[in-house]
C-alpha cells in the first residue's frame, strides 16, 4: 500500500495524521480505528514519514494544473476527467530491462515524480515506478482479444489519482514474442512536448545509450513563473488583455448534441495526416509565402471550424510553451510546461486565404509577447465580465512543430507500433494535436463523441483533410472560399436533389377545361347549401374570361381579384388564367390603404368581385351569371408556361408588402408532382380552408380540378369555425386537408379526431408540433400526414416529407427533401455547403423558382441569384437549416428579420414601420416569442405613449396592417437593448418573460359569477401567460386570432353560445365576454 493510500485511509476514517518531531502524530477518535489499519501505520513508518516530510516541501501548481485538478470534479461542466493521454504499444521487450529503464527515467526526471496533494500544492515524491503485468500467455486467442479490449476500456479512459503515481505503464504478454505497453500520464506532470522527452529519454535508457542527468527540478520552474508576476512584462501583458477582453469573441459555436451523455465525457480520436512527400511540398508552399507551418495549420483547422458552424470569430484555446532557460537542461526536462493562450481568429472573408494566415501570424506573435499574464485568468476575468459560459474555451490546438530541436513524434513508435491512442482533458470538447512522424505530417482530433451529433466528428476530420489536401495544391493558395464537404455528404445530396422528371408545358387551367368536356356533372365545387358541377363551373369561368376579353386584358398583366371566401373565388381565378393574364388575390377585408396600394402597384386595370366594392376601376360582379351558355376565348397563340399565372403580396422589409410573380410552369410542374405523390382521385374532396391569398389555396384548387376532383368550402361568417368544419366534411366526406398545424391541431382538439373520411394530410406553413402527427397517428394510422415545406418563391412547396412514428418521438419534424424538379443547398454566409448539421440559409433552385418581384429588380437582385457556369438559378429563401444525416432538411428559422406566426411570413420592418408611425411612438423592434400556444407576436416599443390602451393601438394598426401582423403583446422600455454590434439586440428581445400588461381595474361588484369563473378557467388554459384575471386584456394576455378560435370552441361546447371572431375584439376581457354569454341564453 502507497502512503498516499493510507493516508486516504486515514481521512476515510475521520483522523489526521501529521510530523511531529520526526514521529508520526495522530489526532481523532484514535478509539476508533481500526486495528488493520494501525497495523499498516506500523509496517509503513518509513514511507509515511518520508512522503510526510516531502510534502512538507510543497510548491504551488501552475495556472494551468489548477484548472485541470478542478476539472476532475463532476460539478464542472465538461468536468469529471482527467487531463490524461494514453498509449497502446505492440512489440517485443525484456520486461525487467524495460522497467528499469523506466525507473531511471523516473528518477532523473522530478516532474514524473510530482504529487498533487490539494488544489494549490504539490511535491516532488522519491517513490519509483514499477510496471503492472498481465500475463495473457494461458489464454487462447479469442480470450486474448477479449481481455486485450478489456484493457483498453478500463485503461483508455482511466482517471489517475492525484496524489500519485501520475504515470502509470502496464505490460500485457501474448507470448514470449508478442506483447502490449499500455501508457497514461496526465497532462499535469507531462505536456505535449514532454511526450515525446518522455518515450525518448526511456528507450535511450532502454538501448543504454546514457548516463543520468542532471535535469530541472519542477519546483524551480514555478520560483521562476513567481519572480515574473507583478514585473513590467507581466504588467504589460495584463494591459494588454483587459483591453481585450471586451472584444474577444467566443469559442467556436459548433453544433452540438440535442441530449448530451451523463456522466464523465468519453473521447474519441481521427487522425488527419499528410505523407512526407505532401507534408514537404506543403511545407515549400508555406515558406514561399512567408509563413510558419503551425500558423498555416491553425488557420487551415479555422478554416474548417468556420466551415462546419463556428462563423467567422471566434477565439481558439492554443497551447505554447512555457519553458525558461533556467537549467542546462531546461529544454530536455520532462514536465507540465505548457500554459494556454486564447487566439482571437477574425476571418475576413473578402481576403486570400495567405492573407488571412498572416493576420492570423501577426495576432498570434502579438498575444505571445503578452502571454506573462495567463490565459487562465483571463478566462476567470471573462467569467467575470460575461458569466461562465463565455470563459469556456472546448476547442484547443497544440502543434509541436518547431517546438525544441530534435524532438519529434518519431519517440513515440521507438518501442513499436503505436496501434490505438487517445487523450482528453476537462472542460474540453475538441482537441488538436500536431507533430511529426517520420517526417509525415499527424494531427490527432480527440473530441468528447457525446456533445456533438452523430457523425459530426468524423465530418470535422475529413474537412480538415480535404483543406490541407487542397493546400498542397499551389493555385488553392489564391482561393478565398473553400468547399470542404466530405465526398459522402457530397454524395448523398447529389442523390437527394436527382429530382429531375419531365416538365409539361402545358397551361394552367387546360386540365380543368378537358374535365368539364369529360365530366360535365360532376361535382366541382360545394359548400353547405350549393353545390356546382363541372359544367356550370365552366361556363360561369367562360362569361367571366369573355368579359376580361372585352375589356382588352392581356398576357402577364395582373387582374385584381377582390373577394371573400366562396367559389366565386374559383371562378375569377379560372377566368383570369384562362383569358391569359394572371390574378392578384386581395382579401376584401383588408384595409382600404393596403388594398389600393396593391391596386396600384400591380398597376390592375380591371376588377373581379365578389363584393360591393367601391373601386373607380371597371368590375365584374362574380355573384351575378347571365341566364345564358359561354365558351371560353380562344387562348392567345403566344400564350406560354412562362407566362404569368398569379402574383402574390408578401410582407415586404420596406413597410410596403412585395409581389411574388408566379408562372403556369411553375404550378404545373407543383401539381403534377403532388398529383402523382398523393394519387389524387376524381372522388378525392378537398377541404378549402385556406384564403385564397394565401398560395396554400393554389394546391387546393389547381390540385382538385385538374383531376376532377371537388373543393369543399367552408361559409365566410364560419370559416374559423370547428364544428362547422366537422359539419361539412362528414356532408362531402373530405378525404385531403391542407393546412397550417394550427388549424389541423384546432379540428383535433375540437373533434378529438381528425375527419374519419381524410386519407391524406398535408401541414406546412409553421412547425408542426412532434405531438400533434403522434396523436394522429394513433388514433387514424391510416391517415397519410406529410410535412411540406417552402417560401411563396418557390411555388407553394419545394420539399416535402412524410411523417412517419419515428419523426414524432423526435424534437421536430424534418422539413423533408426537394420535390420534383427542384433543389436545395445549404450554404454558408461564403456561400459554400454547409455539411450535415450545419446551419445555414437554404437556397432553392429548380422549376419551382418564379421569376421575381412584381416591377421590383433591385429586390429580385438581392434575393434570386442568377445561373452562372455550372451553377443554378437560386433563390436565397432566408430560411435558415441544416442537413442531416439522412439527406432530409430540418428547418431552424430565419436568417433575416422575418418572422414566422401562424404560417404567416411577416416581415418585422414593414410592422416596425407601421408602428413609429402612431403618436408617442419614436423607436419600435418586433419579435416572435415562444408562448404555450406557439409563436407570438411582441412588439417593443421606445416613446412617451406608455399609458396608450393597447385597444386603441391594435386599432389604429388595423387601419394599415392585416389581423396576423398586429402584434398580440406591447411591452414599453426606455431604450431598446444592444448587442456587441450596437443593433437592437433581437434575440435577447425574443427571450424576455412575457409579463401580462397592466389589467384595468375592476368594478368591485363583490360577486364572481359561474360564468366568468368558467370562462375565466378557459382563457387561462388556452392562453400563454397561464394567469389571467377577469379584467385583462385579451390580446395583453398573448392572445392571437388562433386562440381566440380556441376560446370560442370552448366556449360553444360549455355554454352552448356562438360567437363570432369579431367578438374577442369587441369582448376583450373574462368579465366583458362572460357579460355578453349571459345575455345570449346560454346554459350553464
Amino acid at each position: 500500500m502507497t502512503p498516499a493510500e493510507l493516508l486516504r485511509q486515514v481521512e476515510q476514517a475521520g483522523l489526521k495524521i501529521s510530523l511531529l518531531e520526526g514521529n508520526l502524530k495522530l489526532e481523532g477518535a484514535t478509539q476508533n480505528i481500526a486495528p488493520e489499519l494501525v497495523a499498516q501505520l506500523r509496517e509503513h513508518k518509513a514511507e509515511l514519514l518520508t512522503w510526510l516530510g516531502q510534502r512538507a516541501a510543497s510548491f504551488p501548481l501552475t495556472a494551468l494544473q489548477q484548472a485541470y485538478y478542478r476539472g476532475r470534479s463532476p460539478l464542472f461542466d465538461g468536468g469529471g476527467v482527467a487531463n490524461q493521454v494514453y498509449h497502446e504499444v505492440e512489440g517485443c521487450w525484456q520486461p525487467e530491462r524495460l522497467e528499469q529503464a523506466l525507473q531511471q527515467v523516473v528518477a532523473d526526471q522530478p516532474a514524473l515524480r510530482l504529487r498533487i496533494v490539494e488544489d494549490n500544492a504539490q511535491f516532488i515524491s522519491d517513490e519509483t515506478l514499477s510496471i503492472i503485468r498481465h500475463d495473457l500467455r494461458g489464454l487462447t486467442g479469442p480470450q486474448q482479444q477479449a481481455e486485450r479490449a478489456r484493457l483498453r476500456e478500463e485503461k483508455s479512459h482511466l482517471m489517475l489519482s492525484p496524489e500519485g503515481p501520475l504515470l502509470q505503464v502496464s505490460l500485457a504478454l501474448l507470448s514470449d514474442e508478442q506483447m502490449v505497453l499500455y501508457i497514461n500520464h496526465d497532462g499535469m506532470i507531462v505536456d505535449g512536448i514532454s511526450m515525446f522527452l518522455l518515450f525518448h529519454h526511456w528507450h535511450q535508457h532502454y538501448q543504454g545509450e546514457v548516463a543520468p542527468a542532471d535535469y530541472l527540478a519542477f519546483d524551480r520552474h514555478i520560483d521562476a513563473l513567481q519572480k515574473e508576476r507583478g514585473n513590467a512584462a507581466w504588467q504589460r501583458s495584463r494591459d494588454y488583455w483587459l483591453a481585450r477582453i471586451p472584444t474577444l469573441p467566443p469559442a467556436p459555436e459548433l453544433p452540438q448534441a440535442v441530449k448530451s451523455a451523463s456522466g464523465p465525457a468519453r473521447f474519441s480520436q481521427r487522425v488527419v495526416s499528410l505523407t512526407a512527400q505532401a507534408w514537404q511540398g506543403l511545407q515549400a508552399q508555406i515558406r514561399a509565402q512567408q509563413l510558419t507551418p503551425a500558423t498555416v495549420l491553425m488557420a487551415a483547422y479555422a478554416e474548417t471550424l468556420s466551415g462546419w458552424g463556428a462563423g467567422d470569430h471566434f477565439t481558439l484555446n492554443v497551447t505554447v510553451s512555457e519553458r525558461r532557460p533556467i537549467h542546462p537542461q531546461a529544454f530536455r526536462t520532462v514536465g507540465p510546461f505548457s500554459a494556454p493562450l486564447l487566439l482571437e481568429v477574425a476571418r475576413e472573408q473578402q481576403l486570400t486565404f495567405p492573407e488571412r494566415a498572416r493576420a492570423l501570424q501577426r495576432r498570434l506573435h502579438q498575444d505571445v509577447d503578452n502571454r506573462h499574464f495567463s490565459a487562465i485568468e483571463v478566462m476567470q476575468e471573462l467569467a467575470r465580465q460575461r458569466g461562465l459560459a463565455a470563459a469556456r474555451m472546448p476547442c484547443t490546438f497544440n502543434c509541436t512543430l518547431g517546438a525544441m530541436e530534435g524532438v519529434s513524434g518519431d519517440a513515440l513508435t521507438l518501442f513499436g507500433e503505436e496501434v490505438f491512442s487517445l487523450s482528453q482533458t476537462p472542460q474540453v470538447l475538441l482537441d488538436v494535436f500536431v507533430f511529426e512522424q517520420h517526417g509525415a505530417l499527424v494531427i490527432r482530433l480527440d473530441g468528447v463523441e457525446s456533445a456533438f451529433p452523430a457523425g459530426f466528428l468524423s465530418a470535422l476530420a475529413a474537412g480538415y483533410q480535404r483543406m490541407l489536401e487542397l493546400l498542397c495544391q499551389p493555385h488553392s493558395w489564391q482561393q478565398r472560399q473553400f468547399d470542404l464537404l466530405p465526398d459522402d455528404q457530397r454524395q448523398r445530396r447529389a442523390a437527394v436533389n436527382a429530382t429531375d422528371t419531365p416538365l409539361a408545358t402545358r397551361l394552367l387551367g387546360d386540365d380543368f377545361v378537358q374535365r368539364a368536356r369529360r365530366q360535365p356533372d360532376a361535382l366541382a365545387l360545394c359548400t353547405l347549401d350549393r353545390q356546382i358541377g363541372y359544367g356550370e363551373l365552366y361556363n360561369r369561368v367562360a362569361e367571366a374570361a369573355q368579359w376580361l376579353k372585352s375589356q382588352g386584358v392581356q398576357r402577364n398583366t395582373l387582374v385584381g381579384l377582390v373577394a371573400e371566401r366562396s367559389p366565386e373565388q374559383v371562378i375569377g381565378i379560372l377566368a383570369i388564367v384562362l383569358a391569359g393574364a394572371a390574378y392578384l388575390p386581395i382579401d376584401a377585408r383588408l384595409p382600404a390603404a393596403r388594398r389600393d396600394y396593391m391596386l396600384q402597384d400591380g398597376e390592375v386595370s380591371m376588377v373581379l368581385t365578389n363584393v360591393d366594392l367601391t373601386c373607380e376601376l371597371p368590375q365584374f360582379d362574380l355573384r351575378a351569371p347571365l341566364p345564358a351558355t359561354f365558351t371560353l376565348p380562344p387562348r392567345d397563340a403566344e400564350a406560354s408556361a412562362d407566362d404569368l399565372a398569379y402574383v402574390l403580396y408578401t410582407s415586404g422589409t420596406t413597410g410596403q408588402p412585395k409581389g411574388v410573380m408566379v408562372t403556369h410552369r411553375n404550378v404545373v410542374n407543383l401539381v403534377d408532382d403532388c398529383q402523382r405523390r398523393f394519387t389524387i382521385q376524381p372522388q378525392d374532396r378537398f377541404f378549402a380552408i385556406s384564403a385564397f391569398n394565401f398560395d396554400l389555396s393554389v394546391w387546393d384548387l389547381f390540385g382538385a380540378l385538374s383531376a376532377g376532383a371537388a373543393l369543399v368550402f367552408p361559409d365566410a361568417d364560419r370559416s374559423g369555425d370547428p364544428e362547422h368544419w366537422a359539419q361539412l366534411c362528414r356532408e362531402y366526406r373530405v378525404s385531403v386537408w391542407n393546412s397550417v398545424p394550427a388549424i389541423v391541431r384546432m379540428m383535433h382538439d375540437y373533434a378529438d379526431a381528425m375527419p374519419s373520411s381524410l386519407r391524406l394530410l398535408m401541414m406546412s406553413g409553421d412547425r408542426i408540433p412532434p405531438d400533434l402527427p403522434a396523436a394522429i397517428m394513433a388514433q387514424q394510422p391510416e391517415i397519410e400526414q406529410w410535412s411540406l415545406g417552402g417560401p411563396t418563391e418557390t411555388t407553394i412547396w419545394n420539399i416535402c416529407h412524410a411523417i412517419g412514428a419515428e419523426d414524432c418521438a423526435g424534437d421536430a419534424i424534418p422539413y423533408g427533401r426537394p420535390n420534383a424538379n427542384n433543389q436545395c443547398l445549404i450554404a454558408s454566409p461564403q456561400g459554400t455547403p454547409c455539411p450535415d448539421w450545419v446551419a445555414g440559409e437554404i437556397l432553392a433552385s429548380g422549376a419551382g423558382i418564379t421569376p421575381g418581384y412584381w416591377r421590383d429588380p433591385v429586390r429580385t437582385a438581392e434575393r434570386y441569384i442568377e445561373a452562372a457556369g455550372e451553377q443554378p438559378r437560386y433563390f436565397r429563401t432566408g430560411d435558415l437549416g441544416r442537413y442531416l444525416p439522412d439527406g432530409n432538411i430540418e428547418i431552424l428559422g430565419r436568417v433575416d428579420l422575418q418572422i414566422k406566426v401562424n404560417g404567416y411570413r411577416i416581415e418585422a420592418g414593414e410592422v416596425e414601420a407601421a408602428l413609429v408611425k402612431q403618436a408617442g411612438i419614436s423607436e419600435a423592434a418586433v419579435v416572435a416569442a415562444k408562448s404555450d400556444s406557439g409563436d407570438i407576436l411582441v412588439a417593443h416599443l421606445v416613446g412617451d405613449n406608455r399609458a396608450s390602451d393597447p385597444a386603441r393601438l391594435r386599432q389604429a394598426l388595423s387601419q394599415q396592417l392585416p389581423d396576423y401582423m398586429i402584434p398580440s403583446r406591447f411591452c414599453w422600455h426606455p431604450a431598446l437593448p444592444l448587442n456587441r454590434n450596437l443593433k437592437v439586440d433581437r434575440k435577447a428581445l425574443s427571450l424576455l418573460p412575457l409579463a401580462a400588461e397592466p389589467a384595468q381595474p375592476a368594478a368591485d361588484d363583490g360577486q364572481h359569477s359561474a360564468i366568468e369563473n368558467q370562462l375565466q378557467g378557459i382563457w387561462q388554459a388556452v392562453l400563454p401567460t397561464g394567469r389571467v384575471e377577469k379584467t385583462h386584456d385579451f390580446f395583453s394576455a398573448g392572445g392571437n386570432s388562433l386562440s381566440a378560435l380556441r376560446i370560442l370552441t370552448q366556449v360553444r361546447k360549455t355554454f352552448g353560445v356562438s360567437l363570432p371572431l369579431e367578438s374577442v375584439y369587441q369582448f376583450n376581457t373574462v368579465q366583458a365576454m362572460a357579460a355578453h354569454i349571459a345575455t345570449q341564453g346560454n346554459r350553464l
